[in-house]
């Protein structure tokens, strides 16, 4: 078993993340963060470490072993796997020397392990919580780990669950930001709602009919379409910030889907509101 702690492991992953081009901009204090949150992982050979189409979850160096990269080419009746590349010792899963391999946030190949691996393993969120730091000079890699960790975010909404990985960025893309000030309201009873919102930062009160409050804290997806939220007003409570799409959006690209019946998406619509807790610390 790999000893993540182990002041010689440590040293062993800053030296190989220091090495790596990309990470050349970081200072010695970030290069000993970054090498904290990595995690040396063992992969069997022929263990598949990254499968084409799946959501990117996770970065990877390879510090010992070998690696093959296919990807799939369909045409009319069939499906070939194409060899596209061989990865060893140095080389990386998922990042390019300039930042994440994949912009869109999908996986475009599958990776095998072609031998016994070890790599240093960065969880996506992990990573992407680094890029904030002030001292860490990645603007662009920083939003786009934002919007991959977005992208998951809404892969666990339940209406979503069914819609594949290239239209939960579709959607992404569709989102703009809102600033709410302390006291600002969201939206009225009396107002027509024609989106859905998801919060960033900060805190929203919600007020029904009977004057009962309910605390929405950042990571809650917010709908009007849901009873629960029906004839209320919301209002900050602290300053916000919200990201934002239309129900006009939604709809449109649900309903090219055809695993999206009327009366499914009906149905997701009425029950939906997903509550989660797992990105935007």
């Amino acid at each position: 078993m790999i000893n993540n702690h182990d002041s010689d492991s440590i040293k062993m992953r800053e030296s190989f993340i220091a090495h790596y081009p990309l990470f050349c901009l970081l200072n010695p204090n970030d290069i000993h963060d970054l090498a904290l949150l990595a995690k040396e992982v063992s992969f069997a050979a022929e263990t598949i470490i990254i499968h084409e189409g799946d959501l990117v979850d996770a970065v990877y160096l390879i510090m010992s072993g070998t690696a093959k990269v296919t990807r799939s080419i369909t045409t009319v009746g069939k499906t070939e796997i194409i060899p596209i590349a061989h990865l060893t010792k140095g080389d990386a899963i998922g990042l390019t020397q300039t930042g994440f391999f994949s912009h869109s946030g999908i996986r475009t190949a599958t990776v095998t392990a072609t031998s016994p691996i070890t790599a240093l393993v960065l969880a996506l969120t992990d990573f992407s919580n680094f890029l904030k730091s002030p001292s860490v000079p990645y603007p662009a890699l920083k939003n786009i780990g934002e919007q991959i960790q977005l992208m998951h975010l809404l892969k666990s909404v339940h209406m979503f669950q069914h819609l594949p990985n290239y239209k939960i960025r579709q959607i992404v893309n569709h989102l703009t930001r809102k600033s709410l000030k302390s006291g600002e309201y969201l939206y009225k009873k009396e107002e027509k709602i024609d989106r859905y919102y998801f919060l960033l930062v900060g805190k929203l009160v919600v007020i029904d009919d009977n004057d009962q409050k309910q605390i929405i804290q950042k990571s809650d997806f917010l709908t009007q379409i849901d009873e629960h939220f029906k004839n209320t007003d919301v209002y900050a409570e602290s300053d916000c910030e919200l990201l934002m799409v239309t129900h006009r959006d939604i709809g449109s690209l649900i309903r090219d889907r055809k695993t999206f019946k009327k009366s499914q998406a009906a149905g997701f619509l009425k029950k939906f509101i997903g509550l989660t807790r797992k990105i935007w610390k």
